[in-house]
């Protein structure tokens, strides 16, 4: 759908697990089957889209994961030698949006 709309990503961000942004994630899985999804499903150029989201030693990402604790669900990233810790998104709350609301558009407004 995206690429039907014209949107060109180079980067999609994981967000902060900070308050209030639990409309904008999804647990990492979820990401990574997306991920899957465009390697497998969509044009060469899309394919390079790269998900990471920032940490105090920089860019993580899904290449850095070694590891995740189910019982906490804290997810283990290594960067530069450095363990990252990142709160997954708790599985009871990622609960995927409905397409239709998400792509809702006013034809009143013109952005």
């Amino acid at each position: 759908m995206l690429d039907e709309m014209g949107v060109r990503n180079l980067s999609i961000f994981i967000p902060d697990p900070i308050n209030f942004s639990a409309a904008f994630r999804v647990r990492l899985i979820r990401v990574w089957r997306i991920a899957d999804d465009l390697n497998f499903f969509s044009p060469s150029w899309i394919n390079s889209t790269g998900f990471v989201f920032d940490s105090n030693d920089g860019k993580a990402r899904r290449e850095n994961h070694v590891d995740t604790n189910s019982g906490t669900d804290v997810a283990i990233f290594v960067r530069d030698g450095n363990p990252i810790r990142f709160p997954d998104f708790p599985e009871h709350l990622d609960v995927p949006g409905k397409i239709e609301i998400m792509l809702w558009k006013n034809p009143g407004l013109n952005a």
